[in-house]
């Protein structure tokens, strides 16, 4: 069976995390495949391209979420600060425990977290690596132990969750609005869908050429992602036409 040089993608209605995807996926698929990139100049450029203004699209996705994100950095804080501090007032309650046991599980949890009286009112940076210090703690031998002794799972969960959100939020935090940070993307996403379809169509032409070429394997690979995307994308239309056809048969009905 003769395979299609040309497989047709509709890349330009992707959505950025989508077009972000279909890169990463065709470039790693070359990898996966261990295929060379063989020394041809203009195939060696633009992967190079792609590869390096990846990250970027991959970031400007991220901060787009960020900017987008009604949570900021500071109320953040402030659930990781209420989840610390539900944990140490339940700590402190079960000193008062009538089980013995549990009581002596809560003294010895209250003796560590007496070393971090005021983590609440540390700055970000500090605050973040204190609470990185008790989770670990917490996770260890005894107070594991004590931990489960007092039921106090879902208080170390919380926290933990927290952090992680605040980690988040504060790593990926910015100061360009979410129209900057949509319009850098779009700028970026047009020179690279530029960059992969200079690369697709010289593919095309070497192996149009030279069918034994060894960028046959390379192209393949290609056409490969190309078809997944393409049935993704047929996929979607029609849950989203059987959606619209939903919504207006109820529309009638209500009528």
């Amino acid at each position: 069976m003769t395979q299609k040089l040309h497989v047709g993608t509709p890349i330009h209605h992707f959505q950025l995390p989508e077009f972000t995807q279909f890169i990463s996926s065709s470039l790693a698929n070359l990898s996966k495949k261990e295929i060379s990139l063989g020394d041809d100049i203009i195939v060696t450029t633009q992967i190079a391209k792609l590869k390096q203004q990846l990250p970027e699209l991959e970031k400007l996705i991220k901060l787009e979420k960020s900017a987008a994100n009604s949570l900021t950095a500071s109320q953040a804080d402030k659930t990781r600060d209420n989840a610390l501090t539900a944990f140490f007032q339940t700590v402190k309650a079960g000193t008062k425990h009538p089980n013995a046991g549990k009581q002596a599980a809560a003294k010895s949890l209250l003796e560590l977290i007496k070393t971090y009286n005021g983590i609440q009112k540390e700055n970000y940076e500090k605050e973040t690596a204190l609470v990185t210090s008790l989770l670990a703690k917490l996770a260890s031998d005894p107070y594991q132990e004590h931990v489960e002794t007092l039921d106090l799972a879902d208080y170390v969960k919380g926290i933990k969750s927290s952090q992680d959100i605040f980690y988040d939020v504060f790593l990926n935090k910015t100061d360009m609005t979410i129209s900057e940070v949509r319009q850098k993307g779009k700028a970026l996403r047009q020179n690279m869908q530029a960059d992969y379809a200079l690369l697709y169509s010289h593919l095309q032409n070497l192996v149009t050429f030279d069918p034994k070429s060894d960028y046959k394997a390379m192209l393949e690979a290609f056409n490969k992602i190309r078809i997944e995307y393409t049935n993704i994308m047929e996929r979607k239309q029609k849950k989203s036409s059987k959606k619209a056809e939903k919504t207006e048969e109820l529309a009638v009905a209500g009528e």
